[in-house]
């Protein structure tokens, strides 16, 4: 095969793998923009209550609650983040340790196993602690509409989770 021959099947080859690269990634944004999604908000630089203000559109909340509830979710995330970062420090000497110690001391694997677990544990508690507060603002209907967002939520979520192969 001459060198021309070869240039125009390496050309097509790469042309064909553009084409399919485009297809997919258009397939998979598509897949991940599933309807209703509030992690829209989330992340959205130009508005950084935006979460805050699709919870108040979705529950028709006043301004009072909106202002009640904002509070609680930034003291909520300021002390989520406090514990990861602890978690993430922990789980970085957990690592270390794996790694660098040969005599493998129980005692000290034990410590740093449950100093994660507690970490964990104080996630899901002030997650818990968090919920019953913002239930407290809400009124009857509010909350039946919360409770059913938050199952939505947690229903696309492990979908998504599904999807990704995460589960």
């Amino acid at each position: 095969m001459d060198i021309s021959k070869k240039y125009k099947w390496a050309l097509s080859g790469l042309i064909i793998m553009v084409v399919l690269n485009a297809v997919i990634l258009v397939t998979v944004w598509m897949d991940h923009n599933d309807g209703r999604d509030w992690h829209k908000h989330k992340d959205n630089d130009h508005d950084r209550n935006s979460s805050q203000q699709f919870m108040k559109n979705e529950l028709d909340l006043t301004d009072e609650q909106s202002d009640k509830i904002s509070a609680l979710r930034r003291e909520h995330f300021g002390e989520i983040r406090s514990i990861k970062k602890e978690l993430d420090q922990t789980r970085r000497s957990y690592l270390n340790y794996i790694l660098m110690n040969e005599d493998h001391d129980t005692e000290m694997r034990d410590s740093l196993v449950n100093t994660l677990t507690q970490g964990y544990a104080e996630i899901e508690e002030s997650l818990y602690v968090h919920m019953q507060d913002i239930r407290e603002i809400l009124n009857d209907e509010q909350a039946e509409q919360f409770k059913e967002f938050m199952q939505q939520h947690s229903q696309q979520d492990n979908k998504r989770k599904k999807r990704n192969g995460r589960d």
